[in-house]
């Protein structure tokens, strides 16, 4: 999601905004940041400038001693700032255990993972944290990686089905807990199409969305799942998704976690 737009607001004769200086000292602290983030990325490609360009002052010019060769040879190899060894720590655990908390201790972040409040779950996607690329611009990248178009309508056909099997049993189970099972994979699909196809007048409502779902013929309705495959796609295709895959960037925690919400959020 993106930010909102704010309209400017002008302040009357003999009057001012009583938000304004709270705005302004917010919006310079948030500048600061990021032009501090950016200076810091800027330097590693200015190193790696001047390194070149010794390089080739060295080369052109008319000396041709050992010393010589070993400066080109010293600077050649350390042009580049290379980053540690990375490490990778993967975090497994029921939901609402802490995953996320303790990812925000190790980073010293408050919320750049997100946590749910009392401890319920709040992502439903493995998500991966790294450390800068050194071309990175933006204090904050991420990168959304989607399903292929293969495995999406696999996983829109087995929402369908199991909404159909819910909600028109072909025989009547009595296990309480394959009721409940049944019962929560009709839920997930439900809420699933419904914040895919919510600018859909089909998934408008609950009546409405109900009253789609309901017209399927049977588990694998041709037209209905070939319709819900089709909006999937011209979904991927507004949000800009190519190969799969859609950057977003942000000046800030705040402002990257509102951008990927929509993705991560259950």
């Amino acid at each position: 999601m993106l930010p909102e737009d704010h309209e400017n607001m002008d302040d009357s004769e003999g009057g001012s905004d009583q938000y304004g200086d709270d705005s302004a000292n917010d919006d310079n602290e948030v500048e600061a940041e990021f032009d501090e983030r950016i200076n810091a990325m800027l330097a590693f490609d200015t190193c790696t400038k001047i390194a070149d360009r010794a390089i080739q002052l060295l080369k052109s010019s008319d000396y041709r001693d050992s010393e010589t060769v070993r400066l080109i040879e010293q600077i050649s190899a350390r042009r580049d700032i290379k980053y540690s060894p990375a490490k990778k720590i993967g975090m497994i655990g029921n939901s609402g255990v802490g995953k996320s908390s303790l990812i925000n201790a190790l980073l010293d972040t408050s919320d750049l993972a997100l946590e749910g409040s009392s401890g319920s779950a709040c992502t439903c996607v493995i998500t991966e944290f790294m450390q800068a690329y050194p071309n990175q611009l933006a204090p904050f990248t991420a990168e959304i990686v989607f399903f292929d178009r293969e495995a999406r309508e696999v996983i829109i056909k087995e929402h369908l089905r199991d909404y159909y099997r819910y909600t028109s049993p072909v025989e009547e189970d009595t296990d309480p807990e394959i009721l409940y099972q049944n019962e929560l994979r009709a839920t997930t699909a439900l809420e699933v199409f419904q914040v895919m196809f919510a600018d859909h007048d089909e998934f408008a409502t609950d009546d409405t969305t109900k009253e789609f779902l309901n017209s399927a013929d049977s588990e694998d309705d041709v037209a209905i799942s070939a319709k819900l495959i089709l909006w999937t796609e011209e979904l991927l295709t507004h949000l800009k998704v190519v190969h799969n895959r859609v950057m977003r960037d942000g000046s800030s925690i705040e402002e990257i976690q509102g951008k990927l919400e929509r993705f991560i959020r259950t």
